[in-house]
């Protein structure tokens, strides 16, 4: 009786410890959408930060988002607006990064989980160029992992963030 009650709650504890070092991310709508995306054809993805010093994260979180939306298929051209800023399209996402919280893979490597988990605020607004109007804006967030040497880092997170992107419009189409 007594190791039966040892190994339940080992596992209880593994399952927790995975849990918790899971990379994750999260959508908080700050203003409802008013229209659903599949009226729109054609994107244009604006990136800017408020936080200084960003280019990496800025480029990765545009290239992985354009990448992550073209292959879902949910619209017919999706064009960067740092590369094609005049391109003709119907619905313009600009994407602001908001916090950002830098674990680096030296500090993942010298410290482990202590270095904590990198993470990642982008608030987004959906912008009718048409109509000239906001449709609905969220924030996306990621958040790393925060165990092990080769993972946790700000890439992780930026990565997280894309997909909560590409799910909250794909979830609104």
């Amino acid at each position: 009786m007594k190791r039966y009650t040892l190994v339940k709650h080992g596992v209880i504890f593994i399952l927790i410890l995975l849990n918790g070092c899971a990379s994750r991310g999260a959508i908080t709508e700050t203003t409802p959408m008013t229209l659903k995306l599949s009226t729109y054809k054609t994107v244009l993805f604006n990136i800017s930060s408020q936080v200084p010093g960003l280019s990496e994260e800025i480029v990765q979180l545009e290239t992985v988002t354009i990448a992550k939306l073209r292959e879902k298929g949910l619209f017919d051209k999706v064009f960067s607006g740092s590369s094609s800023p005049d391109a003709q399209a119907n619905l313009r996402l600009n994407a602001k990064i908001i916090q950002l919280k830098r674990v680096s893979p030296g500090a993942r490597v010298m410290v482990g989980a202590m270095a904590g988990r990198a993470g990642i605020d982008v608030e987004v607004e959906l912008f009718d160029l048409k109509e000239s109007k906001s449709i609905g804006t969220f924030i996306a967030q990621g958040r790393s992992s925060g165990g092990t040497v080769f993972a946790g880092t700000t890439p992780q997170a930026v990565e997280r963030a894309a997909e909560q992107i590409v799910e909250f419009i794909q979830k609104n189409m």
